[in-house]
């Protein structure tokens, strides 16, 4: 089941709950979707990355206002599990080694493909840093 399709699902059942807090925070989380669908050329179809993108979006939101723990923890429960540190580094590792990747691009461009939105970005580039100095 696609991430969209669980919000909306979980949604529905919000409503049927009546269960006012988690309702407000999923109509949210429904509109920001709606609204990056859209664009000049018409309705656009969001990837599983651009949906999670979104809900670390909101998520870093809530943290700086309200700090709502019940929000935060409903919208974490989207997020699909980071991969660690130690994984990244040992990944680079091996693509270093085995596929002879040698420029930042290659790394940035194979974590995007397979891992997007399951990994830190700045973790990422400082370990690929490490390794191409």
């Amino acid at each position: 089941m696609s991430l969209k399709i669980k919000i909306s699902e979980d949604l529905k059942s919000a409503m049927k709950e009546k269960n006012a807090g988690k309702l407000s925070i999923l109509r949210v989380l429904k509109g920001e979707i709606e609204r990056n669908e859209q664009s000049a050329n018409g309705k656009i179809e969001l990837t599983e990355g651009d949906i999670i993108k979104l809900v670390k979006k909101l998520t870093e939101g809530i943290k700086e206002t309200t700090n709502n723990q019940d929000e935060i923890s409903l919208l974490e429960g989207y997020l699909p599990k980071q991969i660690t540190e130690q994984y990244i580094r040992e990944k680079v590792e091996r693509l270093r080694v085995i596929d002879g990747f040698a420029t930042m691009g290659e790394y940035m461009t194979f974590f995007k493909k397979n891992y997007d939105g399951r990994y830190d970005g700045k973790v990422l580039s400082t370990i690929v840093k490490e390794k191409l100095a």
